[in-house]
């Protein structure tokens, strides 16, 4: 009965999170780590539903399945993508890599019955060891690199690196002592175990997608607010705004909490996406950027984004090429980054580094 009950828990906590997630019109490169985390966790409980408690003798199925060799990737591409970096689909492909392997030697395992016979207590022994492991070395890993600059979105992963090290330092225990004296490693408690975290897991990604929405969407929940709307204004006309732009200001802490996590970052980004999300008339937003920036909207983003460059090309170690670099910090091309890092610095991304180094060795 419990077991059923946390069967549901987590079942439905994913869904909802899947359902949040669907609702952010402009969602970052992280929103669509955690979304796929979500789904993965909604297959993994279904098929460990449905082969343990429903399907009679049919356990070895679900204990069989190498699922768990995929959150320790996903935790490395949450940090990764918090830190607004790029995912390859080569990077995808290598962190993923175990699990493919994983995969066919499951395939291997449920079609010959001889194989898993032979081969019952290596597999589990291997495969579980293997999993231990992930969720061991991707945390530390993390935490190891994680010495970058306070992001708002850093408490995702780092209550993901608690969870998973508690994993680890449940299993591989489990599995060295059934290595040791010749059972499988695996039995109901770690199934618990494993199902528990995984409810800890959804309810962490749930609790980051609504707070992803409220973050923005906060006041529209409140009683009806009925905005006036003056005459239009040209986003690039910052002369335009002649109307009284104080009755606009209790409106700018919506958007300075939507800047704040930096989704002008993502190449994808829009100002249409941005206004809607915000659900303010598009005066509000030019005003905010004018007062705030003395700039229309496309110079500030632009403006924030070369910024954003500036804090990564002022590090020792750069680890991006220019074009990379460029789509890191939300341009669509290199030409794109150029042009704006110019009229920001009236010089190069690479003339600005050099000059900032040689100003900071000559300090030192």
């Amino acid at each position: 009965m419990v077991i059923w009950l946390l069967y549901a828990a987590i079942l439905v906590v994913a869904l909802l999170g899947i359902h949040l997630s669907s609702l952010v019109t402009s969602p970052s490169r992280l929103n669509q780590v955690i979304r796929a985390f979500l789904i993965l966790v909604t297959i993994h409980i279904i098929h460990a539903a449905l082969f343990r408690d429903v399907f009679i003798g049919l356990k070895y199925v679900d204990r069989g399945a190498p699922f768990g060799l995929l959150y320790g990737p996903l935790l490395f591409f949450a940090y990764r993508t918090a830190h607004n970096d790029m995912l390859s689909l080569k990077t995808i492909i290598w962190h993923a890599f175990p699990f493919i392997i994983g995969l066919l030697a499951y395939s291997c395992f449920l079609a010959f019955y001889q194989f898993r016979m032979a081969y019952d207590r290596p597999y589990f022994a291997i495969l579980y060891g293997l999993m231990a492991l992930s969720w061991l070395i991707y945390p530390i890993v993390v935490v190891l690199s994680d010495n970058r600059r306070h992001t708002d979105s850093k408490w995702i992963y780092r209550y993901a690196i608690v969870i998973l090290l508690i994993l680890a330092a449940f299993m591989l225990p489990l599995v060295i002592t059934g290595t040791v004296k010749g059972h499988r490693a695996t039995s109901s408690t770690s199934g618990f175990v494993i199902f528990l975290s995984m409810f800890l897991g959804v309810c962490l990604a749930y609790f980051y997608q609504l707070y992803q929405l409220t973050g923005t969407r906060r006041a529209t929940s409140k009683a009806n607010i009925q905005i006036e709307k003056p005459k239009p204004l040209l986003e690039n006309d910052v002369t335009a705004i002649t109307v009284d732009t104080t009755k606009f200001q209790k409106y700018y802490g919506r958007i300075e909490t939507y800047l704040r996590h930096e989704r002008y970052l993502n190449t994808e980004f829009k100002i249409s996406g941005m206004l809607r999300e915000l659900r303010l008339p598009k005066p509000v937003v030019v005003a905010f950027f004018a007062d705030e920036y003395g700039a229309t909207v496309k110079q500030a983003i632009n403006s924030l984004r070369v910024k954003k460059a500036c804090e990564l090309l002022e590090m020792e170690f750069l680890e991006n090429s220019m074009e990379e670099l460029a789509m890191k910090c939300g341009f669509n091309s290199r030409a794109s980054f150029y042009r704006n890092f110019n009229q920001e610095k009236a010089c190069t991304p690479l003339e600005y580094r050099d000059n900032h180094l040689f100003k900071k060795r000559r300090n030192a």
